[in-house]
């Protein structure tokens, strides 16, 4: 099995995810867009899950 990458959000990254998310949605209601529209789409990225299985290649995880 490959070694995955995970990243790790802080505490900082995440009060700033909310607050990208925050000012959209306000300015959204508001009728007047506010916050960078790919910068929230970046912070809402959620990583991929784990693979289950071994590897083998069989759609039975391995059996």
């Amino acid at each position: 099995m490959r070694n995955r990458r995970v990243q790790v959000s802080t505490g900082a990254e995440r009060a700033h995810n909310r607050e990208a998310l925050k000012a959209l949605v306000e300015g959204w209601a508001s009728g007047r867009p506010t916050a960078d529209v790919d910068e929230v789409l970046r912070c809402a990225e959620i990583p991929a899950a784990p693979v289950r299985g071994k590897g083998t290649g069989t759609a039975q995880g391995g059996i």
